[in-house]
């Protein structure tokens, strides 16, 4: 599978409106791309397609995909058009397209992958097949679907996110969390995309806004929200308590944010969560001019996490406020020597949009699902789908 494209993520729902994804708007007198002969035989596309389904789920899938984006939207809308019919036992439905139905992950996936193909390519085409692969994921036959239609839903939630589609992900995790409203891991992904959305950008360093106002603060809210709901179910979801403390601190409510924080920070097992939890705190007290607090708040974040730039710079700013310059320059000297020895990217850099790799590997999970090749290693549970699910300690 090809991975995110390099690119800024293209915009496509109102491409899906208007290309009849959303409704279902049968075509006519469609065109096969690259030739010029009609294909006004829906029996041959039927076919055509239940044989590229089967090619994705039991072949090679990148032949399948490589096929699939050259077909015409118009002979697609017929086939899907076709699947919907054949769900509900329609007269006149055709019968081989029943076979599409019992390999819905499959056919859902050679249409996520074939956006990714497209997205990376630059073609506006992405956000065609990603509503085409949404329009089949709503047509699953009882519950047998439902942990990779979980776990594809958030993969991909996750990916919109990661390629800055904030609102597409918000909309894709919004109706997944309604169709499965007991999944953690779709609520924590839409929170950190609600979260996103109230925030600035990834490139700010430690961007708190006392006072966010309008469309930021009713993010955040929905943000708040969720991860209080999440919390409620499950008090030991570290990272969705940690991100609440975060969303606090952004409103200006520094006190409740010092109580979350400093919890994950004393009681997560997680390095990753500790390192932020401290990372947090230390921006605030600095922000609040209780410099001697920050240094050592900044001080256990480097040591949770050796080498990261954030703590490093903040740590430096702290000392140099103090009018410790030469222990300042001193401890960048330190952060420099030390990030060969780092155990990856400073975490800060992923908070809001995610780890790309991760988000990659997310999506090879939900392929592996759905052509049958998950290792039993990695089918156990959804926490290969959710890493960020890890607890706090004395929960």
């Amino acid at each position: 599978m090809g991975s995110p494209g390099p690119t800024r993520f293209r915009a496509w729902t109102s491409l899906l409106a208007m290309s009849g994804i959303l409704v279902g708007a049968p075509g006519q007198g469609a065109v096969r791309i690259g030739t010029d002969r009609p294909r006004a035989d829906p029996m041959a596309d039927a076919i055509g397609y239940a044989k590229l389904v089967a090619e994705y789920e039991q072949g090679d899938p990148d032949r399948a995909v490589r096929e699939i984006v050259t077909w015409q939207p118009d002979v697609v809308l017929q086939v899907l058009n076709g699947v919907e019919s054949a769900r509900l036992a329609e007269s006149g439905a055709i019968v081989q397209l029943k076979a599409v139905l019992a390999s819905l992950p499959a056919a859902v996936m050679l249409h996520t992958e074939a956006g990714l193909r497209q997205n990376w390519r630059g073609s506006a085409d992405a956000g065609i097949h990603w509503g085409y692969a949404q329009r089949l994921a709503q047509l699953s036959l009882g519950r047998k679907q439902d942990p990779f239609l979980r776990s594809w839903y958030h993969a991909l939630g996750l990916f919109f996110l990661g390629s800055y589609g904030v609102r597409d992900a918000i909309s894709l995790l919004d109706g997944a969390l309604e169709r499965f409203p007991d999944d953690a891991a779709i609520a924590l992904a839409l929170g950190q995309a609600h979260e996103a959305l109230g925030t600035f950008s990834e490139g700010q360093i430690l961007s708190v806004r006392p006072d966010p106002s309008g469309e930021a603060r009713q993010e955040l809210g929905r943000a708040e929200e969720l991860y209080r709901d999440l919390l409620a179910r499950h008090a030991a979801l570290g990272e969705a308590r940690l991100r609440l403390g975060r969303v606090l601190q952004i409103s200006g409510r520094a006190e409740p944010a010092f109580a979350e924080l400093r919890r994950v920070a004393a009681t997560a097992e997680d390095t990753r969560l500790r390192y932020l939890a401290h990372l947090f705190i230390a921006d605030q007290l600095r922000r609040e001019s209780r410099l001697p607090e920050s240094r050592d708040e900044f001080s256990q974040a480097l040591e949770a996490w050796p080498g990261a730039q954030a703590a490093a710079l903040g740590l430096a700013e702290a000392l140099r406020s103090m009018g410790h310059r030469g222990e300042a320059a001193s401890s960048l000297v330190l952060a420099i020597r030390e990030r060969g020895q780092a155990l990856g990217e400073d975490p800060f850099r992923s908070y809001s949009f995610g780890n790309r790799a991760e988000q990659r590997r997310l999506l090879e999970g939900v392929k592996a699902m759905a052509r049958g090749t998950e290792s039993p290693k990695t089918s156990s549970g959804r926490a290969r789908c959710a890493p960020m699910l890890t607890a706090d300690a004395d929960s």
